[in-house]
């Protein structure tokens, strides 16, 4: 049965490719200048069509044969759908290909990345601007990607075509890998929407998302045929799951021995995510990659594909087994039986929210992983096998290594091709640890990390909004009045309910109206009439006519026109406004979607939000679970009290106010992301301000010498063709004029002597990569003195790319120094600890006034102290009161009892106010021995050890750290006072418990020691975060003895680590 299933794909593999590319370029419409979206922007453009949806039937034919005419065949080629109906692909595009799969395409996938999940704004661009994910600004869009640039992909596909001889027979593989590239090349300078703040999603967001959705649900329907006609009547109904392929990336690389291992592993774990990524798009397409970290690789798929449950995810049905017989012999063909991949499922959702459960729970399921260990080399003759290889943990060694280390000849033949990978990139990054020593012989092993788990399961997208109470009702209404005017509303659909009930009726239908009589009618018409009066932009009487009795008769009034009420019942329009009623809420806050009935209404706003994610759970959790049937997305309004609709007040109003989690979103907020960290890696030298000569490396030709390494002393040489490179950073030469070298291993005789004058300089990069940038992390080597450049430029970075956010996205410098010499995977052990992994969210917070935030956010260039012409900060600066102040929003933050609280803006408090605030931090360990890794140890947010409880330091402390270095780097005697100074501090703060005493002693030390005096003692004031002398005396007790362990810390960095 499982061969049976795999030939399934395989047969409809071109279909489902076809259908793919068809969604990618289902709204190329938009893509033309002249539509209204885009017109006032270019008002040159010719308006040859009005909305994007004309352009199939209106340009689309004249554009490809102006290409020529042959082109056209390409666009015939035939696609069976999984109702067996056959259609020519490019009708997916159109969206009268077909009525029933025009309903499965738009409103089971487009309508989650379009429609409600954009929101509702109100607001117009002043102008076209694409942000990021948290409201920065990335480009403008320029008129040149609209028509001029459409009408040169369809050059470009025709020619691409032509040269591959594609037009009937398509190798639909390569035809779609073409267009995805060229789509995201064009797509991603383009918006799908002109309204403010929608425009962090771009035009490509949205169409890879509807593309990857619609693609796996098709998949999922060609193997289980099933569901097809559900689907098709019921596209919400339509759901997916994350399949990962989960495998610990960060593991690998801390089994290395050298960096070379550590290339070698990265290189590979490219390598292995290509393979699955391509078996499963391509070869097997059931879906398409959404997220790729250092957890491993998640692909949207159908939730047809889920199997059995083990523990909290799914497994594969077991009639994809072969399917997970792929995946994981791609593992085997890249890591030859070292690892294996945990597959999992997540639960069933109409979104991607569930992948942040996945990856949450990556470690757990990194244990699960089906081992089989089939590797030949352990095969061999046991009796001369002494251990196990001390790299990749698996093969068996029969002798050890010229450095007694015990290698595998599979990892040895790895580090072997490091060589011929470094001589054709010598001007890239380094391989070898001696040219990544500072002058003091120190590397710094970094990580920066974001606390992205709130952000990857989309809770914190709740703290941005789509529309802004104020701007939206000229501040004629805040939240407490929006929210009144909601409850008020749900009350009235409480009570249309119940009256309905006592009429033998049902709420929001004309359904059996026609069962009453001419008095009860009557009487419940004016009911209803009464009910929706105060909340209802239209009543009975206003849209139709005054409710009386005349006489027998019961009459329908209107511009004096008299009507029998019963014949109201053959009124389309009456039935139609029976069915939603123009509440004014619902009219002013969503109108597009407010339009069919009250009851789909609800279902998309508060079911579509809620079913199948943790927020279905906590509201089964609460009151409302017995009123509430999820099975039909019906609410017994009836049976609701006053708690009941305060709680639903509060929900619905969160939902049509804030930014939608969709899939398209979600996914740029993880580009986004990612792309602070790749353009960081693009820009690592002058992120490091590395000097010219730091980058220099010397060789000498025509040696002719043996290949291999030699040494002169401290400073090493790799001899390659006669060709000899000096592999120790150039700042160990100091004033050497020659190098007497000799083999690495015996020194007994010089072998050449090299001389500087004849020597030839190349670039290259004091630079290596541990771990390549992922939407999380990004893990490197680096000269330990250039610790502080990084440190600024990551700060200066990050205030440009999330100033917005800054205070809710916190993102950690972990750093990790040692000697060069000594064992590298100690330093790795110790940079996986350095990360944080484990902490949780809350943890991470602290309290923080609004004076001083402001102050905060002022230093970062955001808010009311940078120009911004859309307000952004109204939209995305909203953070979590920590105060009882009931100001702003008040939202669930986390589908839970307690998740709750107001959100507001800096610039709309009180500088008394208090909020949470997320720092960003930095910390630092120097690993002076190989036990010291195990004093990096968090709880709660900080670290363990009590003398190093002020780690990490909120990144705002570095000013300080930096102001330390400035007083204390001219005296040429002030390591020797600040050894005693820091002798003293450890001393007292161990001996003595009245921080009183302990501040009077101190602040005299400082001036004794130090001998400091007069303006020298406000500068070094600074230091401490103060403005002056008298400031530090009057500081608080407890203020001034964590400050004392801050002082402590600032001679650790500067002084011991970095030796300055």
């Amino acid at each position: 049965m499982d061969s049976c299933v795999i030939e399934k794909i395989s047969n409809h593999k071109e279909d489902i490719l076809k259908a793919e590319v068809g969604a990618l370029l289902f709204n190329i419409g938009k893509t033309h200048a002249g539509i209204n979206n885009w017109i006032k922007y270019f008002p040159n453009a010719k308006q040859k069509i009005r909305k994007y949806e004309y352009y199939y039937n209106k340009l689309f034919k004249d554009e490809i044969d102006e290409v020529d005419q042959v082109f056209e065949e390409f666009f015939n080629q035939k696609i069976r759908l999984p109702n067996l109906l056959e259609v020519e692909w490019i009708k997916f595009f159109d969206r009268d290909f077909d009525r029933d799969f025009n309903e499965f395409f738009f409103r089971g996938c487009e309508n989650l990345n379009s429609g409600i999940d954009k929101g509702f704004p109100k607001e117009i661009l002043k102008r076209l601007y694409i942000s990021n994910a948290f409201g920065a600004f990335i480009e403008n869009v320029e008129e040149k990607n609209f028509d001029e640039k459409r009408k040169q992909f369809l050059k470009n596909l025709y020619e691409y075509l032509k040269d591959n001889n594609d037009f009937e027979n398509s190798d639909w593989q390569q035809v779609r890998n073409w267009i995805l590239s060229e789509i995201k090349n064009w797509y991603t300078h383009l918006l799908s929407d002109n309204r403010f703040p929608v425009n962090d999603v771009t035009l490509y967001d949205q169409v890879y998302m509807v593309a990857s959705l619609f693609k796996a649900t098709l998949s999922g329907l060609y193997l289980y045929k099933e569901k097809v006609n559900e689907y098709i009547n019921n596209p919400s109904n339509i759901k997916w799951c994350i399949l990962g392929i989960q495998y610990d990336k960060l593991g690998l690389s801390e089994k290395a021995l050298k960096i070379s291992n550590i290339q070698w592993y990265r290189k590979n774990v490219k390598e292995v995510d290509r393979k699955v990524k391509q078996l499963l798009e391509e070869e097997c397409p059931i879906g398409n990659e959404v997220y790729r970290d250092e957890t491993g690789i998640y692909f949207v798929v159908s939730e047809l594909l889920k199997g059995k449950k083990e523990g909290e995810f799914y497994k594969l049905r077991d009639d994809l087994k072969k399917l997970e017989e792929k995946i994981i012999e791609k593992f085997r063909e890249v890591f030859n039986d070292e690892i294996y991949p945990a597959i999992f499922l997540s639960e069933s959702s109409r979104g991607l929210m569930n992948l942040g459960r996945l990856v949450e729970k990556a470690p757990e399921n990194f244990l699960k992983a089906k081992v089989l260990y089939k590797n030949n080399e352990n095969n061999s003759n046991n009796s001369l096998k002494i251990g196990i290889c001390q790299i990749c943990g698996v093969r068996t060694v029969e002798k050890k290594g010229k450095l007694n280390e015990l290698i595998c000849d599979t990892c040895l033949k790895r580090q072997e091709e490091r060589m011929k990978n470094w001589l054709d990139n010598r001007n890239g990054e380094t391989i070898w640890l001696d040219e990544l020593q500072d002058k003091n012989g120190r590397i710094a092993l970094i990580t920066l990390k974001f606390e992205a788990n709130e952000w990857i399961n989309g809770d914190l997208v709740n703290t941005f909004l789509t529309n802004d109470i104020n701007a939206l009702y000229n501040k004629s209404k805040d939240y407490h009045i929006l929210f009144k005017e909601m409850c008020n509303t749900l009350k009235a659909v409480k009570d249309l309910s119940k009256k309905s009930k006592l009429y033998g009726l049902k709420a929001f239908t004309s359904k059996d109206l026609s069962k009453l009589k001419d008095e009860e009618l009557f009487e419940y018409l004016n009911e209803i009439e009464r009910i929706i009066e105060p909340i209802s932009e239209n009543t009975i009487t206003s849209k139709f006519g005054k409710l009386e009795k005349s006489g027998e008769k019961y009459l329908i009034i209107k511009n004096n026109n008299s009507d029998l009420i019963k014949n109201l019942l053959n009124n389309n329009k009456f039935k139609n406004f029976l069915e939603i009623y123009d509440f004014k809420i619902f009219k002013e806050l969503a109108m597009e979607v407010y339009k069919k009935s009250f009851n789909d209404f609800i279902k998309q706003i508060f079911f579509g939000n809620i079913v199948d994610t943790n927020w279905e759970i906590f509201v089964k959790s609460t009151r409302l679970k017995n009123k509430i049937d999820f099975n039909k997305e019906e609410i017994h309004w009836e049976f609701l009290d006053d708690r009941d609709i305060e709680f639903l007040s509060t929900l619905l109003l969160q939902f049509l106010l804030r930014k939608n989690p969709s899939p398209a979103r979600l996914r740029r907020i993880w580009e986004t992301t990612k792309n602070f960290f790749e353009n960081l890696e693009k820009e690592k030298l002058k992120l490091l301000n590395f000097p010219k000569s730091r980058c220099q490396r010397l060789y000498w030709e025509r040696v002719n010498i043996p290949d291999g390494e030699y040494a002169d002393g401290d400073i090493l040489f790799w001899a390659k063709n006669n060709t000899v490179y000096l592999i120790s950073s150039i700042e160990k030469v100091a004033n050497k004029d020659s190098f007497e070298i000799k083999k690495i291993d015996d020194d007994s005789h010089i072998i050449k002597k090299l001389y500087i004058e004849d020597a030839n300089e190349e670039e290259y990069e004091p630079f290596f990569t541990i771990l390549s940038p992922t939407p999380v992390s990004w893990q490197f080597i680096i000269p330990a003195e250039y610790v502080p450049n990084l440190i600024e430029s990551v700060k200066d970075e990050y205030y440009r790319y999330f100033k917005w956010v800054y205070g809710k996205f916190p993102l950690h410098i972990g750093i990790v120094v040692q000697n060069y010499k000594k064992p590298l995977y100690v330093g790795l052990k110790a940079l996986r600890r350095i990360r944080r992994d484990c902490q949780k969210w809350e943890d991470l917070k602290k309290k923080i006034a609004v004076s001083d935030f402001k102050s905060r956010q002022k230093h970062a260039g955001c808010c009311c102290c940078s120009f911004d012409e859309n307000n952004s900060e109204k939209y995305y600066s909203l953070f979590e009161r920590a105060d009882a102040v009931q100001r702003g929003y008040a939202f669930y933050l986390y589908p839970s009892d307690d998740g709750k609280v107001w959100i507001d803006t800096t610039q709309n408090s009180n500088d008394k106010d208090i909020f949470w605030f997320y720092p960003n931090t930095f910390d630092f360990e120097f690993l002076d021995s190989n036990a010291r890794r195990n004093e990096i140890y968090y709880e709660k947010g900080r670290r363990k050890i009590s003398i190093k409880k002020n780690r990490p330091y909120d990144i705002e402390d570095w000013q300080y750290f930096s102001k330390f270095n400035e007083f204390f780097k001219d005296n040429v005697n002030s390591e020797s006072k600040l050894q005693k100074l820091v002798t003293l501090i450890y001393s007292k703060l161990a001996d003595w418990n009245d921080l009183y005493s302990l501040k009077i002693f101190m602040l005299s030390s400082f001036v004794n020691i130090l001998e400091i005096k007069g303006t020298k003692k406000d500068e070094f004031a600074k230091v401490f975060g103060v403005e002056n002398w008298e400031s530090l005396e009057k500081m608080p007790e407890d203020k001034f003895e964590e400050k004392l362990y801050m002082f402590i810390d600032m001679f650790e960095f500067w002084y011991r680590i970095l030796k300055v």
